[in-house]
């Protein structure tokens, strides 16, 4: 039994909405615009300002800020109604087998388990990672082979967990 806001709901049921939870639209469009916007202002000013070129080939430039624009949007999505409401169920279910476990007079056990959950799911997060496969992909090249891609990928992932 999980205690719950307005009352106790059994383990396994479907559990009320995350704190944080909301309607889909206004938070991801405005995260996107927040992320998107001073990146673009901040280029097209070095562009015009510094390097006092104009933008070769502004439509498809325009064309490709409006495909990200709407991938943030839905990776934003992606995050709020996938993987945290994920992560949230993960996490509860972590403490409740803790507080079993410290219940019963295992305390370190319990420790132990919450423990390696978390190593593996940050392990886990940093091999998805796109930025260090993309840095992985470039070390490879760059060394011809020699140094490959998941061994730099997998040692930053263990560094990062542990």
């Amino acid at each position: 039994v999980m205690q719950v806001p307005g009352g106790v709901a059994p383990v396994g049921e479907v559990q009320p909405p995350a704190p944080d939870a909301h309607t889909v639209g206004g938070p991801e469009i405005y995260l996107a615009l927040q992320s998107l916007v001073p990146l673009v202002m901040g280029l097209l000013a070095i562009q015009r300002f510094v390097l006092r070129e104009s933008l070769p080939r502004a439509g498809e430039v325009a064309g490709g800020l409006v495909c990200v624009f709407f991938g943030l949007v839905l990776f934003n999505m992606g995050l709020n109604f996938g993987l945290l409401p994920l992560g949230n169920a993960s996490g509860q279910q972590m403490a409740l087998v803790f507080v079993a476990l410290a219940e019963q007079g295992r305390f370190w056990l319990g420790l132990v388990v919450v423990m390696c959950f978390a190593f593996v799911g940050t392990f886990a997060a940093q091999v998805a990672e796109p930025a260090l496969n993309v840095l992985g992909e470039t070390v490879e090249r760059l060394t011809g082979g020699a140094f490959r891609r998941m061994w730099l990928v997998y040692v930053v992932a263990l560094g990062v967990a542990v």
